[in-house]
């Protein structure tokens, strides 16, 4: 036997062998890739639902105290994600609840900061094109 015919035997051997080590690798890696974006959707999905959930009860029980808004938070919040087949806990739900609520004051505290801020700038801005 010559080295030539060994060496086409075992590659003949080595080779479907390899080709299913591959294939058995990149199916692992594509389920990986599958979860972790289903994830990162199914955590955007929830993001969404209770900031509008919030921004929601902010606008139609305006008249109600907090707890009483966030128990209605709670409910449609927990409603809509049910809905999509989306579970969570009842204390991560009120955790984000609140958190969008303390964006939500948060945010609009900003807002109207940089509305305060802005015309200070713009005279500046004029004062500085005026003086070239």
């Amino acid at each position: 036997m010559d080295w030539m015919s060994v060496l086409n035997q075992c590659l003949d051997i080595i080779l479907p062998a390899i080709a299913s080590v591959v294939a058995v690798l990149f199916g692992v890696l594509g389920t990986k890739i599958k979860q972790i974006y289903n994830e990162k959707a199914q955590n955007e999905t929830v993001k969404v639902v209770v900031d509008n959930v919030v921004k929601w009860v902010q606008q139609v029980y305006y008249e109600l105290e907090g707890p009483e808004k966030l128990q209605k938070a709670l409910t449609e919040a927990s409603t809509i994600l049910n809905e999509k087949g989306i579970t969570i806990s009842e204390t991560e739900l009120d955790m984000m609840i609140e958190s969008a609520v303390y964006g939500l004051k948060n945010g609009t505290q900003q807002a109207e900061e940089v509305v305060e801020i802005l015309p200070e700038t713009t005279e500046t801005t004029e004062t500085v094109i005026e003086n070239k």
